[in-house]
């Protein structure tokens, strides 16, 4: 781990473990995984912060990894959490078996969908992502270039419909 920078403390934890690249995930966070932990590493220490809240809330609640490190240091994110058995949905054996495939990802809804949310540390319904939406417009942050057309023709039309037109929306995990 010569050319990945860690906070002493983590630095510690990982001491002569070996590990790989994940190539396979799209969070853009650096994903490094070990034989019993996985590594994240993120320029997005607010969502990682987040993340770490919810896997220490989720602990007895679902089976999840468990948050074994976070830190922040230098604009970055790490989070060490444990690994857990199972299989990836993009695996092999369940892409080629679309029924059993399905049959799985339902049953794992079902599951999110038990969980009592009532004290969950993070919250992300429609008021956080149109606040968050909100704020990414006031900054001047919004994509303009992928409009398409018959779009809305600037950001904050399209945030204003969106505040005037929200869906109902059923709270679950």
């Amino acid at each position: 781990m010569e050319n990945i920078y860690l906070p002493a403390e983590l630095k510690k934890l990982l001491e002569n473990k070996n590990f790989t690249l994940d190539q396979m995930g799209l969070s853009g966070a650096k994903v490094l995984i070990f034989e019993d932990s996985v590594l994240k590493i993120s320029s997005s220490p607010d969502e990682m912060r987040k993340e770490a809240e919810l896997l220490s809330w989720l602990e007895g609640r679902l089976p999840a990894p468990k948050l074994l490190f976070f830190g922040e240091e230098n604009a970055e994110g790490y989070l060490l959490m444990s690994r857990i058995e199972g299989e990836m949905a993009c695996s092999e054996s369940l892409m080629s078996s679309p029924q059993k495939l399905i049959s799985a990802l339902a049953d794992a809804i079902r599951l999110l969908w038990t969980v009592d949310i009532s004290s969950c540390p993070v919250l992300s319904g429609l008021d956080q992502k149109l606040a968050a939406a909100r704020k990414t417009v006031e900054l001047g942050l919004a994509d303009t270039e992928n409009w398409g057309k018959g779009g809305f023709a600037t950001p904050e039309a399209l945030l204003l419909w969106l505040e005037n037109n929200r869906p109902e929306e059923d709270l679950v995990f």
